[in-house]
């Protein structure tokens, strides 16, 4: 999942910025919410592969 989500964030931001977005002042919803999304299940793929491995 990890992997996943780091392939999709990289995809985002190349096609963001190919079509120059985000707009002037949108620039937490169209940007970087997004990426703290992608950010957040990051995080929980690598949460879940620790406890497996732990276990």
């Amino acid at each position: 999942m990890s992997l996943t989500s780091i392939i999709a964030m990289i995809l985002f931001v190349n096609v963001q910025k190919a079509n120059g977005n985000p707009d002037a002042g949108m620039e937490f919803e169209q940007f970087y919410f997004t990426i703290l999304v992608f950010v957040v299940f990051i995080v929980i793929g690598f949460v879940s592969s620790i406890k497996l491995v732990k276990k």
